[in-house]
């Protein structure tokens, strides 16, 4: 005689485990995410604690949790740009190169002056060069992506009538249909 099935034999069962996983994995990286952002904000008041990596790890955290507080982010207006820079062209401006390199000169003086043992100064400044090596090889971008745009639009044109970015000008529908009037092809512009 068989037995009845246990009550967690459902096929159910096994997704309701998933689920709940995924519930725990979310709530963990919106937890990880607000830490992140608490240690961004720790780092904006502090000169020797950098801000926007903070950041680019909440965002990550934020990508997998909350759709929203991940626009939150992207739509900030002071470091909304650095991000969307970053997750875009993986490029870190000129200035915020230039910071990192004094906020992390400027931190490991002031460990250097605390007097910690040879082998902490040894493995700060190790991965410090190594952290400024990486950075120091990131492409730069624009300092704000608005203006980055803008200025493809006023590039000029070239003899095709076209941008260098390969966009038409605001007139191409026009210029298109004076030359279906004097005779040039007749196909319609988009």
């Amino acid at each position: 005689m068989a037995s009845p099935p246990h009550k967690f034999s459902t096929p159910s069962a096994p997704a309701a485990r998933e689920a709940h996983a995924a519930r725990l994995l979310r709530w963990g990286y919106m937890a990880l995410g607000l830490l992140m952002v608490a240690l961004g904000v720790i780092g904006a008041l502090l000169p020797v604690m950098p801000t926007t990596i903070f950041l680019i790890l909440a965002l990550a955290c934020f990508t997998r949790a909350s759709p929203r507080l991940e626009q939150r982010l992207l739509q900030h207006p002071r470091f909304g740009p650095p991000l969307r820079q970053w997750r875009e062209h993986r490029a870190v401006s000129r200035r915020g190169k230039r910071m990192a390199c004094i906020g992390m000169a400027l931190g490991f003086v002031v460990m250097c002056l605390g007097r910690p043992p040879w082998p902490v100064i040894v493995l700060v400044a190790v991965v410090e060069l190594a952290v400024l090596a990486y950075l120091l090889r990131r492409p730069e971008g624009p300092f704000d992506v608005v203006a980055a745009d803008a200025a493809s639009h006023s590039q000029p044109e070239c003899a095709t009538g076209m941008r260098a970015t390969g966009s038409p000008p605001a007139a191409s529908s026009a210029l298109a249909s004076a030359a279906t009037i004097d005779g040039g092809p007749s196909s319609p512009t988009p």
